[in-house]
């Protein structure tokens, strides 16, 4: 809040923050009427008015009059509990705001993108940054549910920790995806986000390869994805196995190590030497160990094809950085890297705000769901049925 400078001399010119913001939660008082005779208390979901301001019939939607007309003050779930979240979420008027602060997004990007692809050798992160800053404070200044200033702490984090020093890469070296190769010395720790071609690593600070995957291979990058799940279907499949038959008195114990591991070597052996007793009695273990054996020779199948896919979609890559042309490389970092990022940080904001009316309206179902001579009468239930259970048991109920 603006704080005038009386209020400052009145503390001595201290600027704790405390002193002038009171940042203490109300306290969520408990409606002990409703406890007793069910309802929630309207005073609850009045409560909530900024988001029935943006949502005016999404109360009607949510909440109904307590069915004793007779208690004033009392409403309840017009809906199954399970469904709030669905309700909230599928609303005509939420996803009409949703869509109203895609727009605002929208906009602020395509005024800024232009300034933003000028960037030239004259420029500075300064002089980017702070025209951004500005603009999206005035851009979210008065919109409903959303802080304004969490959108600019978003950015200007954003800003503080990536894009300050893409600048500076960008007025150094241009608009270039420059790859530089890493050599490593013994004991280095691996890097995040190289491409690894044959023996040789590289990476480009300015452009990660997950925005190259992103625009241009998606498909091969998809592929890789079902490969990983099919490899962890098998592993499943083998854990499943060696659970069920391992131990000491399963069907799997020969090959089960000291550590409770199987070992495909260790199959490998019991099957050979299974074969040459030929003993009908070993068949049960016998299928067992071969079933172990073609999952496991699957699960190596696949893996082959993993890292026969990931060589292949990590060579396109670096043949891709030396195709990018300027106009390539302004929207992979603009559209794809600052914007794309601010617009997720946004996002998140919106959902965060979706996400506690969601939760506080679940809360305040769970919360007067019952009442006391409910939990009365369920009480007395349970225990009558206990008796019962009791005396057909022929012991006697004291």
């Amino acid at each position: 809040r603006m704080v005038p400078l009386a209020e400052i001399e009145k503390h001595g010119f201290n600027l704790n923050i405390p002193r002038y913001i009171d940042s203490t939660q109300p306290e969520d008082i408990q409606d002990i009427e409703a406890h007793l005779l069910g309802g929630i208390p309207n005073r609850d979901i009045d409560a909530l008015s900024e988001y029935w301001s943006v949502y005016p019939n999404l109360r009607k939607a949510l909440f109904k009059k307590f069915k004793k007309s007779d208690r004033k003050g009392y409403s309840e779930l017009r809906i199954p509990q399970d469904e709030i979240k669905q309700t909230i979420f599928e609303h005509p008027e939420f996803v009409a705001y949703s869509e109203e602060m895609d727009e605002v997004f929208a906009k602020w990007k395509k005024k800024h993108t232009p300034k933003l692809k000028g960037i030239g050798t004259g420029s500075s992160p300064r002089e980017v940054i702070d025209p951004l800053a500005e603009s999206i404070l005035k851009t979210y200044a008065g919109k409903p549910l959303i802080d304004k200033y969490d959108i600019y702490q978003h950015l200007l984090t954003y800003c503080l920790e990536t894009m300050k020093d893409d600048v500076y890469m960008i007025v150094e070296d241009g608009w270039k995806a420059v790859v530089t190769e890493i050599v490593r010395k013994k004991g280095d720790k691996k890097t995040e986000g190289t491409i690894r071609v044959g023996k040789k690593e590289y990476i480009c600070d300015l452009l990660p390869k997950e925005l190259l995957i992103h625009r241009y291979f998606v498909d091969e990058w998809q592929e890789l994805q079902q490969l990983e799940m099919e490899k962890e279907t098998k592993s499943s499949e083998l854990d499943e196995l060696v659970e069920e038959y391992a131990g000491e008195e399963g069907l799997m114990a020969e090959v089960t190590g000291d550590n409770g591991k199987v070992s495909k070597g260790n199959v490998d052996k019991r099957v050979k030497a299974l074969n040459k007793a030929n003993d009908a009695d070993d068949i049960d273990e016998l299928t067992v160990l071969i079933k172990y054996l073609t999952i496991a020779e699957a699960a190596s199948e696949v893996d082959k094809k993993i890292k026969a896919a990931d060589a292949a979609l990590e060579k396109k890559l670096l043949e891709k950085y030396g195709e990018l042309t300027e106009d390539d490389v302004k929207l992979l970092v603009v559209d794809d890297k600052w914007m794309g990022t601010v617009d997720s940080d946004t996002r998140t904001e919106f959902v965060a705000v979706s996400h506690r009316l969601t939760n506080r309206s679940v809360e305040l179902a769970n919360r007067y769901s019952e009442a006391m001579p409910q939990l009365e009468n369920a009480t007395e239930d349970l225990g009558n049925r206990v008796k019962k259970h009791m005396v057909s048991m022929g012991l006697s109920w004291a």
